[in-house]
């Protein structure tokens, strides 16, 4: 059999100068571009990854790690003592010899948030989630940040920051404790809408977040409460003693809600014996009876307000 012949090499084709001036350029630019900088004092050396810069920290910096790790410490002990101010002093050193060390910004916003400076906590748990992302680390510790975070909006009343930032803290990472403050939240946000709402007169809306809180917190006796209000409000007697049989359910002893029940009765009455005297105009108990109702000062209040839509009322009786 004949032999294949074999393929002649190509040489390879000679660069000009130019091509090799343009090379070099793009060489020597990439090299150059190195955008983590080491955030130490008096150290000036540069990263193009930011693993390279924590193999730096971790191997050229060994000494100021060791100073780090010994003022914090030191702060955690004066944090224990109660003795703020060192404490803070300890971990602003502690900062500066590790500035990429995002723990330690932590140890100084968990300070804050003792001390009730909730402003300042968030502030430092935001510079450490920005070391922390840097970094690549675990989603774990970033989700604890972000959940300090949202802790802190908590205690400033912002529901509606706290319940964002515990979200974003359950996209990192499902953790039980913060899904139980979520949905508290969302409780006592759905609450305090309807409160406002009710206080302005916007009974419908004001039910529909009751609703929503009632879902969220069906054992609460004073939410079936607020809701029979509502249902009172709106003219719908039967629905407001029905929620005041469920409050009363849920708490034996709250008195509030026997009061509501007390003064629906008592409008369902008075409308029963309004309709006796349509047809019998003369019936003396229908008359004493409205007699005695409109004079209570309770039950004026409430007539006053429901004169001004009396075709609501014989639709709801």
């Amino acid at each position: 059999m004949a032999k294949k012949a074999k393929r002649a090499r190509s040489k390879p084709k000679r660069r000009t100068a130019n091509e090799g001036a343009k090379i070099r350029k793009r060489t020597v630019s990439s090299n150059d571009a190195r955008p983590f900088k080491c955030l130490r004092i008096n150290c000036e050396k540069s990263y193009k990854t930011v693993w390279g810069r924590r193999r730096h920290d971790a191997r050229d910096h060994t000494a100021q790690n060791a100073q780090a790790i010994a003022e914090r410490d030191a702060g955690r002990v004066a944090a224990r003592m109660g003795d703020s101010v060192t404490a803070h002093e300890h971990y602003d050193a502690a900062i500066a010899w590790w500035p990429t060390n995002a723990m330690l910004y932590t140890f100084k916003a968990s300070l804050y948030f003792k001390e009730k400076q909730y402003n300042n906590c968030i502030e430092q748990c935001k510079i450490a989630i920005k070391v922390e992302l840097e970094a690549k680390s675990n989603v774990q510790r970033i989700a604890s940040i972000l959940g300090r975070i949202g802790d802190a909006y908590l205690n400033l009343n912002d529901f509606e920051m706290a319940l964002d930032w515990y979200g974003k803290s359950l996209s990192q990472c499902h953790h039980p404790d913060i899904v139980k403050k979520r949905d508290e939240i969302q409780h006592d946000l759905s609450l305090q809408i309807a409160n406002t709402l009710f206080q302005k007169g916007d009974y419908p809306g004001a039910m529909k977040h009751y609703n929503e809180a009632i879902k969220r917190n069906p054992d609460n006796a004073v939410l079936y409460s607020n809701r029979a209000a509502c249902y009172q409000k709106l003219m719908e007697f039967h629905k407001c003693i029905e929620d005041c049989d469920i409050a009363l359910k849920k708490n034996p002893k709250f008195a509030e809600a026997y009061c509501l029940q007390a003064k629906t009765y008592k409008l369902l009455s008075y409308y029963a014996y309004q309709n006796t005297l349509a047809i019998d105009p003369n019936n003396r108990e229908a008359l004493e009876e409205v007699q005695k109702l409109s004079n209570d000062p309770s039950m004026r209040v409430i007539l006053e307000q429901m004169s001004q839509d009396p075709k609501a009322v014989q639709e709801h009786l």
